[in-house]
């Protein structure tokens, strides 16, 4: 999956999709995700995606390229607007893709394609936020301690006289 993401597409370089002509406009049906402004997928374009899952399904290897290089571009997009770094989301979409071979033959309604793709790419671009977020306050409160320690207290002379009349 690594060499799919990387060699198909890259963000400074035009991305060519192959055109279907079972597809409104011929544009690839990830056009309609879950709804465009023209609606939801049409028939023809909920037959392809159906197709082409269960193409994944029996393991041939240029279905799974097809998803690749349909929907690379748009997922990488939209991840990109999610995490707002370049790096982070081709990272993340390696990932989303990973999961995908995984549970390409799970996918209750093939005809969902587009929207179960999205909705992977969404949930793993979230689980890395948190991830990223939780990390970055363990980072601070382990400064802030570090801090704490070398600091140590700022006792005057008046407190340490308190401290053992109090003892």
């Amino acid at each position: 999956i690594h060499g799919l993401c990387h060699s198909h597409y890259r963000p400074n370089r035009p991305h060519k999709t192959k055109e279907f002509p079972l597809n409104r406009a011929s544009q690839p049906c990830d056009y309609y995700a879950e709804q465009s402004e023209n609606g939801p997928l049409t028939e023809k374009e909920a037959i392809y995606c159906e197709l082409l899952v269960l193409r994944c399904r029996r393991g041939q290897k240029d279905a799974l390229e097809e998803v690749v290089r349909t929907w690379e571009q748009r997922l990488f997009y939209y991840v990109r607007r999610l995490v707002g770094d370049e790096q982070e989301a081709w990272q993340i979409l390696q990932d989303t893709w990973l999961k995908v071979l995984r549970g390409i033959g799970g996918l209750r309604e093939p005809r969902n394609l587009p929207a179960w793709l999205y909705g992977i790419a969404r949930n793993t671009a979230f689980s890395h936020l948190r991830a990223r977020h939780a990390e970055e306050r363990l980072i601070t409160s382990q400064a802030d301690a570090a801090d704490a320690r070398q600091t140590g207290p700022d006792l005057e002379f008046e407190d340490v006289e308190c401290v053992q009349y109090g003892l």
